[in-house]
This record gives structure tokens, C-alpha cells and sequence, in this order.
């Protein structure tokens, strides 16, 4: 949901990504309003806090559902989680050029300090877990929100806001854990210390009875990268484990792994791999054991 001043009424209001008005919710727009005054577009999302800390994402996610959507004229048990913040004028302005992370260093980190020198308890920021290109770092972030009981995390490529789906922002709310087969290799980059070592493997991945190729280059270690140059014929055709974020489309319109890594090797028939097929707007993994 959104926080916005609105054209019509020169009043800021919740506004819901299918534009309903969101009412019940003053005492947290009397916070904004206290730390951000009148200045700021904020997106965001309501969430009911867990006390407790025990309940899954499903039952945070259902009493949050169930709250929002009753007719009680305050819902004091929903919070709102501030994942962006613009400056009002340039939100009005329809010239989104502020990148995130620009952002979070110039807005973020001084409202976060506001929100707590205020004593805030309706309102927070969505806190940055990790900054960098470390692919392996997703599933290992990933496994602690889990563990957390969240729902997953959000990968956010620098990208300035955007309405409507945002192609710089990519959520993670499951793993996908299949069993494919080595069917190739690469060797590293030239001029880096893995040159003469193995860069990636390539697996098959079976996408509605079409066959794709897929990097798998995250999850190696050095020895192992070292040890399969000597004999690389020993694994090929073996069968891996692999874990992805999700089923992509690649840049030539076939289908691939986003953040793929490896695992292991499995003691399983090639016959025995792993397969996806759509379903719905999704995918559905296949076992042939």
C-alpha cells in the first residue's frame, strides 16, 4: 500500500495498489506524520505484530488478511513496514530517478533514527539485510528469515521506484531443490585465479518436455574446482543437487534457474531427475523416482 497526498482532497491517504482507500489506520498516519510531516510518498505494507514472535508467516499473513478486511474503524493491531520512501515532489512529478540504495542512504537511515527517537510503534523500515553481489549469500539469508518464521526475502537490484510490477525487485518465498543432470562444464574466466579451474557446471533442465541448459556456478569450492579439471569425465552424467530461487525465462526466450547452486552430488539414477511443468501462472517440480 501506498502514502500519498491525494489530488482531489489535498489529504494523504492509504491508497491499495487496485486504488481503494484504506481507512482504520490513523494511528499509524499519526506517526508518518509526526517523522515525515508532509514532504514524503512512502510505499509500504500492513502487517499484524506478533507479539509473541511464535506464530508462521501464514498466520500473520491470515490475521493480517482477516483485520484489515473487517469494518472496525481502528485496527490497532496493524503496523505498517516502510519498504520506500520519495520525496513527495518527485513522486508528483512522474521523474523517478532516485536508485535505492541512494535512497536508503539519504532517507532511510535518518528516518530509522526518527522513528526510534520517537518512540514509534506503528511504523518501521523494512531493515537491509545485505549489500553486495554475493550470490550464495540469498539462500543462506533465505534460510534464517525461514527459521524466523518470514516469509522469505526480497532482492532488490538498485533501481529507481516503479509503479505497478517492479521488474528491480525480486522475491524469494520458497527454494526450489531438484536433482539434475551434468551434462557439461566451463572453465573459469581468463586473467582471474580460477582461470585454469572450473568456472561453472551445466546441467539439464527439463522445462514442459524441453530441454534447457543451466550454469550452475555458485555452492563450488575451490578444491573441488581444482580436482574436477583433472578428471572432469568422472562427473559428467553424475546427477546434482541443485538449489534456485525460481524457474526464469533466459535471454533467448527458454526457461533457466534464477541464483542457482550447488549442493551435492546425489546417488540417483540420471533416469531419476528431476523435471518442471507450468502450472498456472507457476511451476510444478516432477520427480521420476
Amino acid at each position: 500500500s501506498t502514502y500519498f497526498k491525494d489530488d482531489l482532497t489535498e489529504e494523504f491517504q492509504f491508497i491499495s495498489p487496485n486504488g481503494k482507500i484504506h481507512e482504520g489506520y490513523n494511528h499509524i498516519m499519526k506517526e508518518i506524520k509526526e517523522v515525515f510531516g508532509d514532504k514524503y510518498f512512502i510505499d509500504g505494507e500492513f502487517e499484524f505484530y506478533d507479539e509473541t514472535g511464535t506464530m508462521t508467516n501464514d498466520e500473520i499473513r491470515q490475521k493480517t488478511s482477516s483485520i484489515c478486511s473487517s469494518k472496525a474503524k481502528e485496527k490497532l493491531e496493524i503496523r505498517f513496514k516502510i519498504f520506500y520512501i520519495l520525496p513527495i515532489d518527485e513522486w508528483e512529478s512522474g521523474n523517478l530517478t532516485t536508485k535505492y540504495f541512494d535512497m536508503r542512504e539519504t532517507f532511510m537511515t535518518y528516518f530509522d533514527k526518527c522513528i526510534e527517537e520517537k518512540g514509534c510503534k506503528y511504523i518501521s523500515i523494512l531493515p537491509l539485510l545485505y549489500d553486495g553481489t554475493d550470490e550464495d549469500m540469498i539462500m543462506k539469508i533465505f534460510k534464517e528469515q525461514r527459521k524466523n518464521h518470514k516469509e522469505g526475502v526480497i532482492i532488490n537490484f538498485d533501481c529507481p521506484y516503479e509503479c505497478g510490477k517492479k521488474n528491480g525487485l525480486m522475491k524469494v518465498k520458497d527454494i526450489l531443490d531438484l536433482d539434475l543432470k551434468v551434462v557439461g562444464y566451463k572453465m573459469g574466466k581468463e586473467n582471474t585465479r580460477l582461470e585454469k579451474a572450473l568456472g561453472a557446471l551445466e546441467v539439464e533442465l527439463e522445462v514442459d518436455d524441453k530441454i534447457y541448459i543451466v550454469d550452475v556456478g555458485s555452492g563450488l569450492t575451490d578444491e573441488f574446482r581444482f580436482e574436477f579439471i583433472e578428471a572432469p569425465e568422472q562427473y559428467i552424467g553424475k546427477v546434482i543437487e541443485v538449489l534456485a530461487t525460481e524457474v526464469s525465462k533466459n535471454k533467448d526466450g527458454g526457461f533457466s534457474l534464477s541464483y542457482p547452486r550447488f549442493i551435492e552430488f546425489r546417488d540417483k539414477s540420471v533416469d531419476d531427475v528431476d523435471r518442471i511443468v507450468s502450472k498456472g501462472k507457476g511451476f510444478e517440480i516432477i520427480g521420476r523416482d
